[in-house]
């Protein structure tokens, strides 16, 4: 997989072993702990009501007393594993403790089956969603963010749209003097801006929220010198009157930077999984689609390329494919830029 994929099984691991492992009792002979509890722990007395409890320190067994109630001592001894009682006098009053021991066989008790499978499939899980947590830092993902943005704003001072900008996460990758304005749906909170433009003051950079639907945008034609969008056009509901606005507000000779998830090659596995997880994904990711060819349909919209004549854009400057395992199942992308 990647890096960062150890990390999560080793993190998976230690917490699988403290929870399945909470205590000696699964590697020494039962004989030795109820030997050492015997002779080492101590009884406590817990008041509660008219109720007296005992408590030994031997793996956190508790047994139940009624003060002035004969036979109670019988009931606490159906509680004892093994059904065997010692009773240990209490030097502070005349009730007296019943100490555990154990009938039968001295072995050592193993950890069972059940707990390695669950142990496994628990590690393996814990894992996976470490892997999910972490992806957006993957470094090739963020590699191909950092060259497409670097290529599409290569200048300082440029008016630039990033749509669908959320928190900001590709703020350091843009030139200082750059004018940005961020674009979502869904916008951060007041307090979320104000640290955004804070952090964009530092390295140099104009920023600028506006709340909105790519399919509708509130700017003039001709507005912006590059747009930029990362895992966008795979949940809008019409992809080509997207791109109409995106064409409509970049001016002429300004670029398009994209990085998206897209459909995988034809006949292989991961294209398999994209189409069975597809419906879920629809339904539960926000109209996210793992199976569009976003890529064939940007260069569809180039004047080189274009069938039915739509030329929103020029030519194709970059465009590439890659793979990031760590972001399965959007693993399959494209990133590229176009010119007006």
């Amino acid at each position: 997989m990647v890096a960062r994929l150890p990390k999560g099984f080793c993190l998976a691991l230690v917490v699988c072993l403290w929870h399945w492992l909470p205590s000696p009792g699964s590697f020494v002979h039962r004989s030795q702990l109820a030997a050492a509890g015997t002779a080492k722990s101590k009884p406590r007395r817990l008041y509660s009501g008219n109720s007296l409890w005992y408590g030994s320190n031997f793996q956190s067994s508790s047994f139940l007393f009624a003060s002035g109630k004969s036979g109670d001592r019988g009931d606490a001894q159906s509680e004892i594993p093994g059904g065997a009682v010692n009773v240990v006098e209490s030097a502070s009053s005349g009730f007296k403790q019943p100490a555990p021991s154990y009938a039968g066989s001295s072995a050592s008790v193993p950890i069972s089956r059940n707990s390695f499978v669950t142990l496994g499939f628990g590690s393996l899980y814990v894992g996976f969603l470490y892997t999910l947590l972490t992806a957006e830092s993957n470094p090739m993902y963020r590699g191909k963010v950092r060259d497409t943005i670097a290529g599409a704003v290569p200048t300082s001072g440029l008016r630039v749209l990033e749509i669908g900008i959320a928190d900001a996460p590709n703020l350091e990758f843009y030139p200082s003097g750059t004018k940005l304005v961020g674009l979502d749906a869904n916008l951060p909170g007041p307090d979320q801006r104000l640290g955004i433009e804070s952090r964009a003051r530092e390295r140099g950079v104009r920023m600028y929220w506006t709340q909105g639907d790519i399919q509708k945008m509130p700017f003039d034609d001709g507005f912006f010198d590059a747009v930029i969008m990362t895992k966008v056009l795979c949940s809008v509901r019409d992809q080509m009157a997207a791109l109409q606005e995106v064409s409509r507000v970049l001016k002429k000779g300004g670029r398009m930077g994209y990085v998206e998830h897209v459909a995988a090659d034809p006949d292989t596995l991961l294209e398999k999984q994209q189409l069975f997880i597809d419906p879920a994904q629809q339904a539960f990711a926000g109209n996210c689609h793992l199976h569009r060819d976003t890529d064939a349909m940007i260069r569809r919209c180039t004047r080189d390329e274009s069938a039915q004549g739509q030329g929103l854009f020029d030519h194709v400057d970059t465009a590439e494919r890659y793979q990031v395992w760590q972001m399965w199942p959007i693993a399959q992308q494209a990133a590229g830029i176009v010119t007006k």
